[in-house]
C-alpha cells in the first residue's frame, strides 16, 4: 500500500508539471523560441514575455523584437543600438569562454548568467586552487545605485572541492569553510575558516561573508592579514539574498515597459507596427461648431522628450523626426464614426534640441 501511494504521488507531481507547461512556447518558431529562452532570458521583463507569447504571427513577433531593442537603445539618434550590441557581445563571450569547464552552455552557468546581466567586472581576482583555497574567482563591481545595486559589491564563484564548474558562492548556503581544502572540519567553527581566508586574501575573506562592500560586515576587514580577534564576532550578512535579487532584477528595472501599452490598449484594433511604436502621451480636445453647423474637433498632444527619438543631419545642426498620429472617433456605443491619420514632420535646431 505504501509503495502504491508513493507512486501515485509521483505520477500526480509529473502530471502537474506537464500540465503547467506553457503551450504557447510550442507555437513559436525555433528562432523566436531561442530568442526568448536563451538570448534574452535574463533581461526580458515578465510583462514583455507575456505579450510576446500572446502574439499570433511571425510578423508581429519580429515587430516586437524591433520595439524591444529600441526601448533599450541608450542613444536613438545613432545608427547603432549600443545596448543590443553589448548584450550580444556578453552572450557570445559567456557562451564561448565561460562554459569551458561546464557540461552545459556557458550562458547557462552561474558565471555566464551574471556576466550577461552585469557585464565586465571592474576587477577579477583568481585563486587557482593551490595551497589552502579551492579554485575561485572574485568579481568586483561598481554598482548603479539608481537601480538598487550596492555602490560597490562582489560576486564569488568557486569550484566545490575543486571539482566541476564554477558556481556562485553563497555565505549561508555554502559557508566560508567550503572555500578551503579540507574545510569540512570547520563547518561548526566558521570564524576559524574566515581567519584562514584572511591570511590568504582580505578580499576573499570579505567575500565569504557579504556581497555589499559598504556593509559593516565588509568594513571589519580594514587591513590585510590582521588575524583580528574581532572576527570572532563576524557572521554572514543578512542582506545577501536581497542583494542577489536586486542584481538579477537590475536589467529589468532599467527598462520602461510602457511601450507595451499600445498593444494592450489597441492591439485588437490597429496593426502591431502601430501598437509597438505607441508612445504614451497626454491629450486635450474640444468640439467646436463651425459654419453650417459642422462640428470640428480641435486637439493637442503632449509627448515627453525622453519618449521622442530624433535623427540628426551629418553636421549635427538639425534634429528631426516624423510622427504618425492616429485618431479614432467613436460614439458612446463604441461605433466607429471617423478615422484621421496625420504624419507631422518635426525639425529642431541644435539649440532647440
Amino acid at each position: 500500500m505504501m509503495t502504491r501511494f508513493t507512486y501515485t504521488l509521483v505520477a500526480l507531481a509529473l502530471f502537474a508539471r506537464v500540465a503547467g507547461a506553457d503551450e504557447r512556447l510550442d507555437r513559436l518558431s525555433d528562432d523566436h523560441r531561442a530568442w526568448l529562452e536563451e538570448e534574452v532570458v535574463y533581461i526580458i521583463t515578465p510583462e514583455e514575455r507575456e505579450v510576446f507569447l500572446n502574439l499570433g504571427t511571425v510578423e508581429e513577433r519580429n515587430l516586437f523584437l524591433e520595439a524591444f531593442w529600441q526601448r533599450r537603445d541608450p542613444n536613438p539618434a545613432t545608427l547603432e543600438n549600443e545596448a543590443m550590441v553589448e548584450h550580444y557581445r556578453r552572450l557570445e563571450y559567456a557562451t564561448r569562454m565561460l562554459g569551458r569547464d561546464a557540461p552545459r552552455p556557458g550562458w547557462k552557468t552561474d558565471r555566464g548568467r551574471y556576466y550577461i546581466i552585469l557585464g565586465e567586472p571592474a576587477e577579477i581576482q583568481r585563486y587557482d586552487g593551490s595551497n589552502e583555497v579551492v579554485s575561485a574567482e572574485l568579481w568586483l563591481y561598481n554598482g548603479d545605485t539608481r537601480y538598487r545595486l550596492p555602490a560597490r559589491f562582489n560576486l564569488l564563484f568557486f569550484k566545490d572541492n575543486d571539482v566541476g564548474e564554477y558556481e556562485l558562492y553563497h555565505p549561508y548556503s555554502h559557508g566560508p569553510e567550503r572555500l578551503l581544502h579540507d574545510g569540512f572540519s570547520l563547518r561548526t567553527n566558521q570564524n576559524i575558516a574566515v581567519d584562514i581566508l584572511e591570511t590568504i586574501s582580505v578580499d576573499l575573506a570579505r567575500a565569504s561573508l557579504t556581497i555589499d562592500l559598504s556593509e559593516p560586515t565588509a568594513q571589519m576587514f580594514s587591513g590585510r592579514n590582521t588575524r583580528d580577534p574581532m572576527l570572532l564576532q563576524v557572521r554572514p550578512s543578512m542582506a545577501v539574498d536581497s542583494n542577489l535579487a536586486d542584481i538579477v532584477e537590475y536589467p529589468r528595472r532599467k527598462v520602461n515597459t510602457d511601450y507595451l501599452d499600445g498593444y494592450l490598449k489597441y492591439g485588437n484594433r490597429v496593426t502591431a507596427d502601430y501598437s509597438f511604436h505607441y508612445i504614451n502621451s497626454r491629450a486635450v480636445f474640444a468640439v467646436l461648431v463651425g459654419p453650417e453647423n459642422t462640428s470640428f474637433i480641435h486637439y493637442s498632444i503632449e509627448i515627453d522628450p525622453e519618449n521622442l527619438s530624433l535623427e540628426m543631419n551629418d553636421d549635427e545642426t538639425a534634429y528631426y523626426t516624423t510622427l504618425q498620429v492616429s485618431l479614432e472617433l467613436r460614439n458612446t456605443e463604441g461605433q466607429l464614426l471617423a478615422i484621421s491619420e496625420n504624419q507631422p514632420f518635426l525639425q529642431l535646431t541644435a539649440s532647440q534640441f
